[in-house]
């Protein structure tokens, strides 16, 4: 990550390198949001052909294959998004932007971000610890309807392996899953800086079968996967120490999918709660009405929610989730990086 940092800040004129740092103590590091709107850092529309390469070759960097993948995919979709609208222009492609805080590789904690309309990344980096949150993906529409696209889903694996987990309960293992016939107006940490844990819900993964365990684990991974092989693998890792009495999943909303032939939007977001004690058991959660899902195990905090509204006349459905942040590693990072340098974080 760090050299492709340097390389994308040693290609831009010395104006716009200017734009592209920040103070790691600053409080820029702690503004992360998921709708479009004015941001700081320099946007991909600043860059020229090498340097959407050398943005793109840090974005393989940051995340797994199918994370990069899917980061691609919701960015191409927000042409498809803006002739739904009508020609709005807060629909733009370019309108992703790249922030760097600290001196990437340096002996000081250092980190960066990438960010526009339904994606957040974040990452700390220091004394050789990685913390990747908060984190969020989203996808509007959720499939596409009409045109060179129709049919995609840039985010459908996540829902499908859930739907199919909710599907395989019985009767009484369902009574303790879902917990809401209403999905929640919206993501429950919102863009907070600091994410309250969420009290166990829902069924405990102890009362699945091996077939259903075996398929919240692979849920599990579609997520953890979206970030490099060893963050994934430190993800489940710590899944696995926690032991299932300490998964729980939960399920509010609809169990049937919608077929609604107005646009819909799935989200996914991350977020770490940094006053949870480790132990704490936390709830694996999927959200409701046209939802999606997420997870979480002894040390990562789920939350989730789906917002209803008209734009332009039509109906749109947003599903967001936030999950996967090792409190031992990563949320530990977040809050306390900032000490390393002097200044505690807010």
């Amino acid at each position: 990550m760090a050299k492709a940092l340097r390389a994308l800040s040693s290609g831009l004129p010395p104006d716009r390198r200017a734009g592209l740092h920040f103070p790691f103590a600053g409080d820029e590091r702690f503004e992360w949001f998921f709708v479009p709107r004015a941001r700081h850092g320099v946007p991909l529309g600043d860059l020229d052909a090498a340097g959407l390469e050398r943005a793109h070759t840090l974005l393989r960097a940051g995340l797994g294959d199918s994370g990069y993948s899917k980061v691609t995919g919701i960015i191409g979709l927000e042409p498809v998004l803006k002739e739904l609208e009508g020609g709005s222009e807060r629909r733009d492609p370019r309108r992703y932007y790249v922030r760097i805080f600290g001196e990437p590789g340096g002996r000081e904690p250092w980190g960066w971000s990438f960010e526009g309309h339904h994606v957040s990344l974040n990452y700390t980096l220091a004394g050789g610890r990685l913390a990747a949150t908060p984190s969020f993906l989203g996808a509007n529409p959720a499939e596409v309807r009409h045109g060179e696209k129709k049919g995609l889903r840039v985010l459908g694996r996540e829902e499908d392996l859930a739907r199919a987990l909710v599907a395989s309960l019985d009767s009484e293992q369902r009574a303790a899953a879902v917990v809401s016939e209403l999905a929640p107006s919206d993501i429950i940490s919102f863009n907070s800086r600091r994410a309250s844990p969420l009290a166990p819900a829902g069924l405990a993964a102890s009362r699945l079968s091996g077939r259903q365990l075996e398929m919240l684990m692979q849920l599990l991974r579609e997520y953890a996967e979206n970030m490099p092989a060893p963050v994934a693998e430190a993800r489940m890792a710590s899944v696995r120490a926690g032991g299932a009495a300490a998964v729980h999943f939960a399920w509010a909303g609809a169990t049937a999918p919608a077929r609604a032939t107005t646009t819909a939007c799935r989200a996914r977001a991350s977020w770490s709660s940094t006053t949870a004690p480790r132990t704490t058991p936390t709830t694996f959660t999927a959200c409701g009405a046209t939802s999606t899902a997420t997870s979480a195990s002894t040390s990562w905090r789920s939350t989730t929610g789906t917002r209803t509204q008209a734009r332009n006349g039509l109906p749109e459905t947003s599903r967001v989730v936030a999950a996967f942040s090792p409190t031992e590693d990563e949320a530990d990072l977040v809050t306390h990086a900032g000490a390393l340098v002097g200044t505690p974080p807010t």
